[in-house]
């Protein structure tokens, strides 16, 4: 097979969806990493999914990563901003009203296609 049918049929199957997965994760290995430098405090997968999804906030950047890192570098208070809530009932205020697993602003729209196809109400 010639080399650039070969590269082409490769092309042919990434998938998108997986790419964007991908590139998401990266990023927020980025969120968790430079979370960990400001605040001592290791975060999760899903938590740094909400806080990317915050700083982002709907827009497109060149370099979401660095974007991201250099807003949590200056914030001037990242415990209270980009950390979990505590067992102290705090949350921080611009993630608080966030659905934890869709990193989508409360009433989350896939939680409430999920229970309508459940049968249920969303909480």
């Amino acid at each position: 097979m010639p080399p650039n049918q070969n590269s082409q049929n490769r092309s042919e199957q990434i998938d998108p969806a997986s790419l964007e997965q991908r590139r998401a994760a990266r990023v927020d290995e980025t969120v968790i990493n430079t979370i960990r430098e400001r605040t001592g405090v290791t975060v999760g997968p899903v938590w740094a999914g909400t806080v990317r999804a915050s700083i982002l906030a709907g827009r497109t950047v060149a370099n979401p990563a660095a974007y991201i890192a250099r807003a949590i570098r200056d914030e001037q208070d990242p415990r209270g901003r980009f950390l979990p809530p505590s067992s102290n009932g705090h949350a921080p205020a611009n993630l608080r009203d966030m659905c934890r697993l869709h990193t989508q602003q409360q009433p989350c729209p896939v939680c409430a296609d999920l229970a309508r196809d459940a049968g249920m109400e969303a909480s």
